[in-house]
């Protein structure tokens, strides 16, 4: 999935200001995976996205991707093996778990 080297360099980054594809021309990708990428950029709150060579369409959105946003979408939260979302930083910005828990119900 995607090709590690192009032209003597890391893997090909390209961005549209909001996506970030940390992956090459080369990789595979299906297109419903890019369109469900499309779709949640332009959710409220999403300020940036990266896209990793995994990349595939999940049942609420592309799973192999990262979020950066101000608000919690239970649905982006990864229910693939190995996913998952990292509170830290939500903590970090002085969200308490008990708020960020309440937010989501």
């Amino acid at each position: 999935m995607g090709n590690p080297v192009l032209g003597g360099r890391a893997s090909a980054v390209s961005s549209d200001g909001i996506i970030t594809k940390f992956y090459t021309p080369a990789a595979w990708i299906e297109g419903r995976a890019e369109a469900q990428l499309e779709e949640i950029a332009g959710w409220t709150g999403v300020q940036k996205i990266a896209a990793f060579p995994d990349l595939h369409p999940g049942k609420y959105g592309p799973v192999g991707r990262a979020v950066f946003l101000d608000r919690v979408f239970p649905q982006l939260i990864g229910n693939d093996i190995g996913c998952g979302t990292y509170w830290g930083a939500a903590t970090r910005c002085g969200f308490s778990t008990v708020t960020i828990f309440a937010k989501t119900r």
